[in-house]
């Protein structure tokens, strides 16, 4: 919501009425606040994240449970740094997970 970011909904018509007959004018979807993306800028950027870690994950096996993976990102790219870690888990019992 760009510089409307943590303010109550009413904020936008209230502070800025252009911009609510912007948004009125645009749609959810489409409209972008001053500072902030629109829905459809949103799903672009979650498409890419979840087409590059597809890419990323393609030849792993499966993630064992309640393992630990950890990427790494430089802004712009993800890179795989740990892998389904288990050590964390060392020396649990069944039993100590149940109540």
């Amino acid at each position: 919501m760009g510089v409307f970011e943590l303010r109550p909904s009413g904020a936008p018509a209230a502070r800025a009425p252009e911009q609510a007959v912007r948004r009125a004018l645009l749609g959810e979807w489409s409209y972008r606040p001053p500072g902030g993306e629109a829905l459809a800028d949103v799903a672009l950027r979650v498409r890419d994240f979840t087409t590059e870690l597809a890419r990323a994950a393609h030849e792993l096996p499966p993630v064992p449970d309640a393992s630990v993976t950890h990427w790494r990102g430089n802004g712009r790219h993800l890179r795989l740094a740990d892998w389904g870690q288990t050590a964390h888990l060392t020396g649990l019992s069944l039993a100590e997970g149940t109540s």
